[in-house]
C-alpha cells in the first residue's frame, strides 16, 4: 500500500512567473521608441507602400529604425558614393538590401542608388587611364604578378594595372605604395623613375638634383655655390 501525503493548502508551489513585459524597440540613430508594429520586407506589391517616416523598420540583422532615420541613412551614403549600404551599427556589417532601400526611398531617390550601384559595378572592373590628356576608361585586363605593366589603348601611355597609375619604372608597386602613404605622389614618383633612368644625384647639402655632362666628380652647386664631391656611375648627355 503506497501512503499518499497531503501537503495541504501550505504547501511551497513554484508557479510561472508572468514573462517581463518586452521593452518597445528604439531606433538606433535618433533612439527613440518605436511602435511595435514592425515592417518586414516588402512583398511583391503592384503599388508600393507608403510609410510614414515614425514607422518602426527592422533590417534583417535584427536592427531597428525609424523609416525617416533610415532613409536619411541611406540618402547620406549615396550621396558620399558608399555602395553597398550597411547597417548604422558600428558592430554590424550587414548589408541594407535594395528591397528595403527601396521600400524607404522615393523612386527618384531610388533610381540614383540604383545608378551608382551600376556605376560601382562598373568600375571594379575598369579602369581610367592616368594621363590627364586622355583620362579614356577601359576594361581592365586581367594580369598575374609580375605582369602588371601595360599600354593604354588609346594614348600608349605605360600603366600599371595593380596601382592603376602611370607605369612607376625603377619603383615596385609596395614601394610606390609606400612612397605615397608617406605623403608623396604620382609626380614624386614619376621624378624617381627620371633619377633612375639618367642616374641623376641630390647634392649632399642641399639635395638639389645634379646633373654631370663631362668632368669630375666635383661639381659647383649651381643653386648655393657650393662645392660637393658627387659620385656619378656613368656620364650623362
Amino acid at each position: 500500500m503506497q501512503a499518499v501525503i497531503d501537503l495541504g493548502d501550505d504547501a511551497d508551489v513554484m508557479e510561472s512567473s508572468p514573462p517581463a513585459p518586452t521593452p518597445p524597440p528604439t531606433c538606433l540613430i535618433c533612439m527613440d521608441e518605436l511602435p511595435r508594429a514592425m515592417n518586414g520586407v516588402p512583398g511583391k506589391r503592384r503599388q508600393k507602400t507608403v510609410y510614414k517616416p515614425d514607422d518602426c523598420w527592422r533590417l534583417r540583422c535584427g536592427h531597428f529604425y525609424c523609416v525617416g532615420c533610415l532613409s536619411g541613412w541611406i540618402e547620406s551614403k549615396i550621396d558620399e558614393r558608399k555602395v553597398p549600404i550597411v547597417c548604422a551599427s558600428l558592430d554590424c556589417a550587414r548589408e541594407v538590401r535594395p528591397p528595403h532601400v527601396a521600400a524607404v526611398l522615393s523612386s527618384t531617390v531610388f533610381e540614383k542608388f540604383s545608378e551608382l550601384v551600376t556605376a560601382k559595378a562598373f568600375e571594379a572592373e575598369s579602369m581610367y587611364c592616368p594621363n590627364k590628356e586622355c583620362s579614356q576608361v577601359f576594361v581592365k585586363p586581367t594580369f598575374n604578378a609580375g605582369q602588371e605593366k601595360t599600354t593604354c589603348l588609346f594614348c600608349k601611355t605605360k600603366l600599371c594595372l595593380r596601382c592603376q597609375v602611370a607605369w612607376h619604372d625603377g619603383l615596385e608597386c609596395d614601394q610606390y605604395k609606400r612612397m605615397v602613404a608617406a605623403g608623396g605622389d604620382s609626380d614624386e614618383a614619376q621624378l624617381h623613375q627620371l633619377k633612375e633612368k639618367f642616374k641623376w644625384k641630390q647634392c649632399p647639402k642641399c639635395n638639389v638634383l645634379v646633373e654631370r655632362s663631362i668632368g669630375c666628380n666635383y661639381m659647383r652647386c649651381n643653386w648655393y655655390a657650393h662645392v660637393s664631391s658627387i659620385s656619378i656611375s656613368r656620364r650623362l648627355s
